[in-house]
């Protein structure tokens, strides 16, 4: 007689760790399925802010492309004006030679009284104006 009721009470408890083991499994599966739902909506929620970096990425590329345009532009601008203003140096340059060139063949005055002649004051007036020119370049 006892063996069979020490059995069922054996069965009884193996029935009763089986239920408990199932409820746990129930429990971890659920707690599974709620971080899979976290992380799918996380992932998700990380893909949109991936997709506006993206974009922002692409304006400003857009904009530095633009940028980069405008300062070549302005760049080749400034380079022309640059060689018309060395141009207009180099004529003022070769006009002011041609003056000073010119201002020293006039000889310093023969008589005690006479007055300087004008080339002389051209010859200083020049050497400045040339001086001038050469601290702006």
């Amino acid at each position: 007689g006892r063996g069979w009721k020490a059995e069922v009470r054996h069965l009884e408890n193996r029935l009763r760790e089986e239920q408990q083991f199932s409820t746990a499994l129930k429990a971890d599966k659920q707690r599974a399925e709620e971080m899979a739902d976290a992380l799918t909506s996380e992932l998700g929620s990380l893909k949109d802010q991936l997709h506006q970096r993206e974009l922002h990425v692409e304006d400003l590329a857009c904009d530095l492309k633009q940028r980069n345009s405008s300062l070549e532009r302005e760049n080749r601008q400034l380079q022309g004006e640059l060689e018309q203003v060395s141009l207009h140096y180099d004529k003022l340059k070769d006009s002011a030679m041609v003056v000073l060139d010119s201002s020293s063949e006039e000889k310093t005055p023969k008589a005690p009284g006479a007055t300087m002649p004008k080339g002389i004051l051209k010859k200083k007036s020049s050497k400045t104006a040339l001086q001038s020119v050469e601290n702006i370049k």
